[in-house]
């Protein structure tokens, strides 16, 4: 690791994912000795398979004061699971044929990624983007948790989105500010003054009044690869991101208004070169772009090797109790696409 500060710690969920990096920035893993918190888990829920195949889950988000978690399979479903874990059921089919509007799940890298709230009626359209490549679709979509009514970030929706697929953003349109690709956006749902009229672009967004015609007004933050997972400080309302590297660097990254997150002039802290290798040397030489806080070798052998970082929550202490973390009362639930089984952390021995 590198960067990482003494008052927030971040956890990033390693998942297998293809790699085959040739130089590493990183020669020296992790000893499994450094630091070691034993943990172990227990089977907390179990989503239902779908034609035999387990569930494919990618997000868990705790609905405060309902006693129930919302967890996707990406597939299509969306399924309650209470806070004991003992019922599971579907809330909702974005495959519904009352909608129109199918999930695309076959292949890696697809399907329905989010878990979301929902009031029953049909479903607006906010935006569509007309993708060049088959994988990295879509990401997180979050309203700021800690921002309250009368704040200026109260209501707006996050978008996480990749860079348009294929490998090493061939088309470089994550450092393209005309290209919602390879962007964290920020819109308002309820506004209208966007080019479809279905949303609103808030006027305080970074570029909303740059002047430029090709520029869009809804990009927040710019130059990422893979942003899945982003969360918020709860105490200092500071944005973190997890964003997938290419074949080498996986990232956690402070993101601010307006910055330039690097993809895919940089991997991480290093000058990208190609999928299989970075510049070792001048390392974050460009003071113009935003650095990650935390980094790690995506060939790791303790975060298994070829892992991707694909989930960040922000955990303040200085030592690690029993229940913290994402789910309710502060635990920590881990997804498994592979079998559908959602684990919960506790003390190992």
């Amino acid at each position: 690791m590198s960067g990482l500060w003494n008052v927030v710690a971040a956890v990033l969920v390693a998942a297998p994912v293809a790699a085959q990096g040739t130089n590493d920035p990183f020669p020296r893993p992790i000893e499994a000795s450094d630091g070691v918190i034993v943990v172990d888990f227990v089977e907390f829920a179990r989503l239902p398979d779908a034609d035999g195949a387990p569930a494919r889950m990618m997000l868990l988000v705790d609905e405060p004061g309902t006693g129930r978690m919302f967890v996707n399979d990406m597939r299509g479903p969306l399924y309650i699971v209470s806070y004991s874990g003992r019922t599971v059921r579907e809330y909702l089919d974005v495959n519904d044929p009352r909608w129109g509007v199918g999930v695309r799940s076959t292949g890696g890298e697809r399907g329905f990624p989010g878990a979301v709230t929902y009031d029953g009626e049909a479903p607006r359209e906010l935006l569509r983007q007309q993708q060049p490549f088959g994988n990295h679709n879509g990401g997180q979509l979050a309203f700021n948790p800690t921002a309250s009514p009368g704040d200026p970030d109260f209501g707006m929706l996050y978008v996480g989105s990749a860079d348009g697929g294929s490998g090493g953003d061939p088309l470089n349109l994550s450092q393209d500010l005309s290209s919602a690709f390879g962007k964290i956006l920020r819109i308002d749902p309820l506004g209208s003054n966007s080019a479809n009229g279905q949303y609103g672009i808030p006027a305080d967004n970074p570029f909303a009044n740059d002047g430029s015609d090709d520029t869009l007004g809804e990009i927040y933050a710019y130059g990422a690869r893979n942003p899945q997972r982003f969360a918020w400080d709860p105490e200092t309302g500071n944005m973190f991101m997890a964003d997938i590297g290419q074949n080498i660097v996986e990232e956690l990254t402070l993101v601010e208004a307006g910055d330039n997150l690097g993809w895919n002039v940089w991997e991480g802290s290093f000058r990208f070169v190609s999928r299989s290798e970075v510049r070792l040397e001048n390392r974050r030489g460009d003071p113009a772009f935003r650095y990650p806080v935390a980094e790690y070798g995506q060939l790791d052998p303790l975060l298994q090797r070829q892992s991707a970082a694909t989930g960040v929550h922000v955990y303040r202490s200085e030592a690690i109790p029993q229940r913290f973390g994402s789910g309710p009362d502060g635990q920590v639930l881990l997804l498994n696409k592979r079998d559908g089984v959602i684990r919960l952390l506790v003390p190992g021995t």
